[in-house]
């Protein structure tokens, strides 16, 4: 096709390569709306600095595919010829690449499909049956995590995993403890600002497994953290929390499992720390039951 454009052969070659380089790029970074429109009118710039008439049209896909200036700069740099090349150029290899990406993408796309359903089946365990089961805390978390994936990428928030390789299984009811996990990660999500890190540590902790989950939200006041379990007390603007997700929380932490919670805030650093006994006779120390 670039032949029948009257580009040579080395350009053409420089061409398939800058293409190929691009396709090969992994996809991992998550670009939040404003970095994506910042990248795009750098690279809007960089085109029509360099000749390129209606640059817009290119930086969108470009920008897509992952290209940043630099690289940009190198393949023209690279290629030969008049100045009509390169935009027939950069014109060929987003025409090109388009196809090629779209089936990625979906493919892609199948594979999350697919990790969502069983999340959502794990998740969505309905605890049918009147005894506790053995319950590994992890996969309710990871669970939760593939579950509020879409508000993570909208805020661009980073999840930092630190959890324990040789986790027991506790006695719990699994549907229970993916409420607990799910209010949890959702307030800390909703605590952050764009750009956030998510920490989730689980560990063992002498008759009890811990799973402590950290935001670098803005903090609880601290004169709001002796009510922070409160039925109907809520640290959120008004209309924007009901006050009973942490309430429930509690109750299904100490009440149904004879556990432990306690928080832990300062701006930049909010921590919630769950306890779970292994047994009935391990049940957390004695002190903690203050919730702060």
């Amino acid at each position: 096709q670039l032949m029948t454009l009257d580009v040579d052969k080395d350009s053409i070659a420089a061409a398939v390569e800058f293409r190929d380089g691009l396709l090969a790029k992994p996809r991992d970074e998550e670009l939040t709306a404003l970095q994506r429109g910042e990248r795009e009118d750098e690279i809007s710039d960089w085109l029509e600095d360099h000749g390129v008439p209606e640059p817009w049209l290119l930086a969108e896909n470009l920008v897509r595919m992952g290209a940043t200036c630099g690289e940009l700069q190198e393949f023209a740099d690279s290629i030969t010829g008049d100045i009509e090349t390169l935009p027939l150029a950069l014109r060929w290899i987003e025409g090109s690449s388009g196809a090629q990406m779209m089936v990625g993408e979906i493919l892609s796309a199948a594979e999350r499909i697919s990790h969502l359903v069983q999340s959502v089946k794990v998740h969505a365990h309905m605890d049918s049956n009147p005894d506790k089961q053995p319950v590994d805390i992890r996969d309710g978390i990871e669970s939760t995590l593939t579950i509020l994936g879409h508000k993570l990428r909208k805020k661009a928030i980073k999840v930092q995993r630190e959890l324990a390789d040789d986790m027991p299984k506790v006695p719990a009811y699994p549907g229970e403890l993916n409420q607990v996990w799910t209010n949890l990660i959702d307030n800390a999500i909703d605590a952050m600002d764009e750009g956030g890190t998510l920490t989730i540590n689980t560990a063992k902790d002498g008759g009890c497994v811990c799973a402590r989950i950290c935001d670098t939200g803005s903090g609880i006041p601290k004169e709001m953290l002796g009510r922070i379990f409160e039925p109907f007390f809520t640290t959120k603007s008004m209309g924007e929390g009901t006050g009973i997700g942490l309430d429930i929380v509690h109750r299904i932490v100490t009440a149904q499992h004879g556990g432990d919670i306690r928080v832990e805030s300062k701006p930049g650093n909010t921590c919630f720390t769950v306890w779970f006994p292994l047994t009935a006779e391990s049940r957390p120390a004695a002190g903690l039951g203050s919730g702060q």
